[in-house]
């Protein structure tokens, strides 16, 4: 579900625990022409972006 084409764009960034929040991993989702459509990790930060 999680990827980006052939783009070089980040699929996925790992944030250190700070703060008193825990590690977490953040995905990223593009569509073919390379628009972000979905950050998530924890939760779902961004969708359905057009």
């Amino acid at each position: 579900m999680y990827g980006a084409p052939n783009t070089g764009l980040p699929d996925t960034a790992t944030m250190p625990a700070a703060g008193g929040l825990a590690a977490e991993s953040v995905y990223y989702s593009y569509n073919l022409a390379g628009k972000l459509l979905l950050v998530g990790g924890a939760a779902d930060y961004v969708s359905g972006m057009w």
